[in-house]
């Protein structure tokens, strides 16, 4: 596995990332044709040591489906759940936002803007991207297009009022103080 840490290390530099930085990660691993079957856990060791302590790394974590409950705890598994979100899931120490359609995962020195929440909004203001970009947030496409994993981007198009999209307003569930809640959410379709 040494090659692998090797690898993702040279990756990280090359793309100009340095210790220290905050990221929103998207990834498909697939792309680099590891055959190890624990590749995916060393390479997010090997990304969680090379931002360090005062990094922050941050994964999409999306709940879709007009019926699916959204569960702080609970992984929603969909077309956008990648084996490294999987994985990264299961560690103890992330904190999740609390927007039941595109929440985020999150560990490190500013992992606790996903919990400065003032509404359940995916986009707009204060939904996680936009608390990303107001930290500066470095936005990574790790083995993966903008277009397989760039969420962001909708965020944007929300900002400009695209003419392609339109504001909506959905009902979702999720599950809060052991209860099933049904809220609004004003969205960007």
């Amino acid at each position: 596995m040494h090659h692998i840490k090797n690898f993702v290390l040279n990756h990280l530099k090359k793309i100009g990332l340095s210790r220290g930085d905050h990221i929103l990660l998207y990834s498909k691993i697939s792309s680099f044709g590891f055959s190890e079957k624990k590749a995916h856990k060393t390479i997010l060791k090997t990304i969680i040591e090379f931002l360090g302590l005062n990094g922050t790394l941050i994964m999409p974590s999306y709940t879709f489906g007009k019926k699916k409950i959204f569960y702080l705890k609970k992984l929603s598994i969909n077309h956008s759940t990648g084996i490294l979100v999987k994985e990264f899931f299961k560690d103890k120490k992330i904190l999740r936002s609390l927007r039941p359609i595109h929440s985020h995962i999150g560990i490190g020195k500013k992992s606790n803007i996903l919990k400065k929440q003032k509404n359940f909004n995916s986009f707009g203001y204060n939904s996680d991207f936009d608390l990303l970009t107001k930290e500066n947030f470095k936005c990574v496409f790790l083995g993966c297009s903008p277009n397989e994993g760039g969420t962001y981007f909708h965020h944007l198009e929300y900002l400009n009022n695209v003419p392609y999209r339109k504001q909506i307003v959905l009902k979702r569930q999720i599950f809060l103080n052991g209860k099933k809640k049904i809220i609004k959410i004003r969205y960007f379709d």
